[in-house]
C-alpha cells in the first residue's frame, strides 16, 4: 500500500544486499569492463499468451518474469550452487516507465524490484507470485518516490561520490531484467526485411537479462560479467526447458 511504498523508498539506501550466489558480483567496486553474451532459442509468443490464458488476471510478462525465474532455479541447481540451500530469495531490478501516454520521445524511467524465490511448489505457483508482486508494484508510490530520490541526489551529490553511491546501490541486487514489446509484424528498413530483432545492455551488475517480442517470437538474451559468470549459455538454455 502507500505507507509501505514510501517506507521502502526511503529505506532503500539502507536495505540488505542480496546473499551471495554465482550470479552475484561480491565486489561492485571492482566491475569488469568486459561481458559474456548469449541468446537462447525463440519462443512463440502466442505459447506464452496460451499460459496466460490459462492462469486467469495473468499478463504475458507475468509469465515471461516467471519464465526467467524458473530457468534461474534451474541454472542455479545445474551448478549446485550454496544458495539454494540457504532458504533466501534474489531480487531482480527492472525498469519502470514514467512516460505519460501519448508522448512518443524521451525517457522517464524509475525502476522497481521483483525477488525471485529459489524454490517453488509448481510452475504455476510462480507465475502467480510474479503476478501478486506486479499488482502491488503497480498501485505503489514506490518507483515514483525513488525517481525523484534519485533525480535530488544526483543533483546534490559530486559526479565522484555519485558514480560511488550508484555502484554501491546497485550492488546489492542480484541481476537486472526488461522486457521490451517489439513489433508484432515483419519490418523493414532501407527495403531489407528485419529477419530478427534482440538486444544486450552493459550494467554496473553481474547479469542483465533482456527479453524482447518481435513477429511472433520472443527472444531472451543474456549480458554478464565473467567475474561472476563467464558462460551465461548456462542460463539462457535453461529458459526454454
Amino acid at each position: 500500500g502507500l505507507v509501505h511504498g514510501v517506507v521502502m523508498a526511503l529505506a532503500m539506501p539502507i536495505c540488505p544486499a542480496d546473499p551471495p550466489s554465482n550470479l552475484k558480483l561480491t565486489d561492485m567496486w571492482t566491475v569488469s569492463t568486459e561481458r559474456a553474451f548469449s541468446r537462447a532459442e525463440k519462443i512463440p509468443l502466442e505459447r506464452v499468451k496460451e499460459v496466460s490464458k490459462q492462469l486467469p488476471g495473468t499478463t504475458v510478462n507475468d509469465v515471461l518474469a516467471a519464465v526467467l525465474n524458473l530457468a534461474i532455479i534451474k541454472y542455479l541447481e545445474e551448478i549446485k550452487d550454496p544458495i539454494l540451500k540457504s532458504g533466501k530469495s534474489i531480487r531482480a531490478n527492472f525498469p519502470v516507465s514514467l512516460r505519460k501516454a501519448g508522448k512518443a520521445d524521451g525517457n522517464e524511467i524509475a525502476t522497481s524490484l521483483l525477488t525471485y524465490k529459489l524454490k517453488h511448489p509448481t510452475r504455476e505457483s510462480a507465475v502467480w507470485d510474479i503476478k501478486h508482486q506486479v499488482d502491488v508494484i503497480k498501485v505503489s508510490p514506490q518507483p515514483l518516490l525513488e525517481y525523484y530520490l534519485i533525480r535530488l541526489i544526483a543533483r546534490v551529490l559530486p559526479k565522484i561520490l555519485l558514480m560511488d553511491v550508484s555502484l554501491f546501490l546497485f550492488g546489492k541486487f542480484t541481476l537486472m531484467l526488461s522486457n521490451v514489446p517489439g513489433p508484432q509484424t515483419k519490418q523493414h528498413l532501407f527495403g531489407a526485411t528485419v529477419l530478427d530483432m534482440y538486444y544486450y545492455l552493459f550494467s554496473p551488475i553481474g547479469v542483465y537479462c533482456g527479453m524482447i517480442s518481435y513477429d511472433g517470437q520472443v527472444t531472451f538474451t543474456v549480458a554478464s560479467d565473467p567475474v561472476a559468470e563467464d558462460k551465461p549459455e548456462r542460463l539462457s538454455n535453461h529458459f526454454i526447458t
